[in-house]
């Protein structure tokens, strides 16, 4: 978890973890994500809620999610929670 961090990069290296099964960066300062989290096979929970990511970058998070195959739960913003 690295929620509550103020973190403002997600590195690309995170794509590396392909154990994860959840990644919870809520409340940070993200405004990017790579897409190399399309390589977290085992993700099932994607938390990202809470940060300056913009709207324009739904789509493209949305796309990543569907290559996420046991993803559960994207949660993008307080209103944008996709299970």
């Amino acid at each position: 978890m690295i929620a509550l961090n103020k973190i403002q990069i997600l590195p690309s290296q995170v794509g590396n973890l392909v154990c994860l099964d959840q990644l919870d960066a809520r409340e940070n300062e993200l405004r990017e994500v790579p897409i190399e989290l399309q390589s977290l096979t085992s993700l099932g929970l994607l938390a990202l809620s809470g940060n300056k990511i913009p709207a324009s970058l739904n789509p493209s998070l949305q796309q990543i999610a569907k290559s996420l195959t046991r993803l559960k739960c994207l949660e993008l913003d307080q209103h944008n929670r996709f299970t």
